[in-house]
């Protein structure tokens, strides 16, 4: 897998990106979550998306002389893995995270 290119390909499509050795990492944040990715000289990927379930509770408790700030938060994870032979192919897989990822949030809603 060509790395080099596997960056532009990822920074073109709006990723954050930082090169590693034999490896690159990748960031974004949209409406679907937090994701990061990770394609490595072999073409592994790993995708993993968090995004909240429910807003995030909070409240102020007091210990003895302290005052503290609890705040509690469920996340759910998406997470992906595939192989890629070249820089084309991330890019498929790229546009295909969203239908991925809406695929899943349906699938989840049915089995409740």
């Amino acid at each position: 897998m060509d790395l080099e290119a596997a960056i532009a390909v990822l920074r073109r499509a709006g990723w954050d990106v930082t090169p590693g050795e034999g490896e690159v990492v990748a960031s974004r944040e949209d409406r679907h979550g937090t994701w990061t990715l990770a394609v490595d000289g072999a073409g592994r990927v790993l995708v993993t998306a968090t995004r909240p379930l429910r807003a995030a509770r909070a409240r102020r408790v007091r210990r003895g002389a302290r005052a503290y700030r609890t705040m509690w938060e469920e996340h759910g994870v998406f997470t992906l893995s595939t192989t890629v032979q070249a820089p084309e192919d991330l890019q498929e897989v790229l546009d295909q995270l969203p239908v991925l990822l809406r695929q899943v949030l349906l699938s989840r809603r049915y089995e409740q």
